[in-house]
C-alpha cells in the first residue's frame, strides 16, 4: 500500500526505487490476499465478523 502512494505522488520509478533501497521482496506464507484465493470457508467467517465489527457504536 505504501508503495502504492509513493507510485501516486512521485512516479513509478520512485516507488521502485523506494523497494529497492527496502530490499522489499514478500513472500507471503499464504495465498489468501483475496477473496478469489482464499478459500470460501474463510472468506464466509471473515465477512461474518466484519460485519458484527460494523455494528458496533465506534468508541471515540
Amino acid at each position: 500500500m505504501a508503495l502504492q502512494l509513493v507510485a501516486w505522488e512521485l512516479g513509478e520509478d520512485m516507488s521502485k526505487g523506494v523497494q529497492l533501497i527496502l530490499e522489499y521482496d514478500p513472500q507471503p506464507l499464504f495465498d489468501s490476499g483475496s477473496p478469489k484465493k482464499a478459500p470460501a470457508l474463510l472468506v464466509e467467517q471473515i465477512r461474518g465478523m466484519l460485519q458484527e465489527f460494523a455494528k458496533r457504536e465506534p468508541r471515540l
